[in-house]
């Protein structure tokens, strides 16, 4: 054997740091939308279930409304940009 094919394999990346950065933003930006939507479910006066307070974020409507919309902000302008990459890299 040789001491290159006992060398470990090369590394090849697969998604560019773009792709990827956009994929955890959106997953984060997914749990926020998530939590928030809990508290928003909570606050409805004829909910059949309540989600522990614990695991809500905003700490009632308002705050959960907060939270949910500026989610959502961030999910669309991390969409418009892994669009743009993608038509302007030619990955599409």
């Amino acid at each position: 054997m040789t001491a290159r094919s006992l060398a470990r394999p090369r590394r090849v990346t697969i998604h560019p740091l773009i792709v990827r950065l956009c994929h955890w933003i959106n997953a984060a930006a997914m749990i926020v939308m998530i939590l928030s939507g809990w508290a928003i479910h909570n606050a409805d006066p004829i909910a059949p279930f309540l989600f522990p307070g614990r695991i809500t974020l905003g700490g009632g409507l308002i705050g959960g409304l907060q939270w949910h919309f500026a989610a959502m902000w961030v999910l669309f302008v991390n969409g418009i940009l892994y669009l743009v990459y993608g038509f302007a890299s030619g990955r599409f």
